[in-house]
């Protein structure tokens, strides 16, 4: 469906956010909401509206989904080192075990000690659900951006020093 390598990373974008802010913003919404008044009886919370209630039962829910989306830099880079280490070890240990001195095992050993690919789509969603949930949340819990600055430096922070170290350099086209 895509034409294009940038149509297709924006398209997994967009899907990523979708996903987590259904993940971490409206289903936490819609499970304390009350729909009795219009005839759905399944959701049997408290709240109708954005009252008083509504904020002591789902605020807290809703800052802890921003913290950890704002530490999600960390966790998925912590996350694929475990990874590629693994994956690593095992080639080593069982495929290059009987590794002969041609070039065409060492393109594969190199290839294989590189870092991974840098995909940006995937890694700018959490920041994007970070800073849409701070928008429509933040007037009413100001501690919103103080965490979405937090989660914006965290990724700053990690990004750099990722793309300097950890990944590969970016495909030429």
């Amino acid at each position: 469906r895509t034409h294009s390598l940038s149509s297709e990373r924006v398209l997994v974008s967009f899907c990523l956010f979708m996903a987590l802010l259904i993940d971490s913003c409206i289903m936490p919404i819609l499970v304390r909401s009350n729909f009795k008044e219009y005839g759905i009886s399944s959701f049997d919370g408290r709240n109708t509206d954005f009252g008083a209630t509504f904020y002591s039962d789902v605020g807290h829910q809703l800052l802890l989904n921003l913290v950890i989306l704002s530490l999600r830099p960390v966790i998925n880079v912590a996350a694929e080192v475990v990874f590629i280490k693994f994956y690593r070890w095992l080639k080593t240990r069982y495929l290059y075990s009987t590794h002969d001195n041609n070039q065409s095992d060492n393109m594969k050993y190199l290839e294989l000690n590189a870092g991974p690919e840098y995909n940006f789509s995937v890694k700018t969603a959490s920041l994007n659900v970070v800073i849409f949930m701070t928008v429509m949340f933040g007037m009413a819990s100001p501690m919103f951006y103080m965490i979405c600055l937090f989660g914006v430096v965290i990724q700053y922070i990690t990004e750099r020093y990722t793309l300097a170290v950890w990944y590969r350099l970016p495909p030429k086209f």
